[in-house]
């Protein structure tokens, strides 16, 4: 696996275990996490659970599978910058709504809403990341033998 692939699957579980974590150190229910978070928020996390399906369904096809993931992979991570942009801009009109710095347990949905948006972005470029290496490969291990 290619250390650009590693990176987009560590930074993905991070993001979602933030995101998770955000959320429960406020006894908030995972389900809140989608229900309660914006319009365009919930349009972005459709959207690239949208991509995340047809990534998957295109990785296992044999036909123009790699085009498709790399478009799709590449869709996905935008997505997730502007959700995750757009999350942060909510967050800070909620800071200056409030008038002063608010506490974590205000924040905290926020938060977890933004990160929940870059984590399943992340995770869909990932995915189709792993399984573009896995249509370039032809589906083997690349054997990584000593020079003679």
């Amino acid at each position: 696996m290619k250390p650009t692939t590693l990176s987009l699957v560590a930074a993905a579980i991070v993001a979602l275990a933030g995101s998770v974590g955000a959320a429960l150190s406020q006894g908030m229910p995972l389900q809140y996490l989608f229900l309660d978070a914006g319009v365009i928020a919930k349009l972005v996390m459709m959207l690239t659970l949208v991509a995340l399906a047809v990534i998957v369904v295109a990785g296992l096809s044999s036909r123009g599978a790699g085009s498709t993931l790399r478009i799709m992979g590449l869709l996905a991570l935008l997505l997730s910058v502007a959700g995750f942009a757009l999350s942060v801009m909510s967050i800070v009109g909620g800071i200056r709504a409030v008038g002063s710095t608010p506490s974590f347990g205000v924040l905290a949905p926020s938060i977890a809403e933004a990160l929940l948006v870059l984590g399943l972005g992340l995770l869909t470029a990932a995915v189709a990341a792993v399984l573009g290496d896995h249509s370039r490969t032809g589906g083997q291990a690349a054997a990584s033998s000593p020079a003679e």
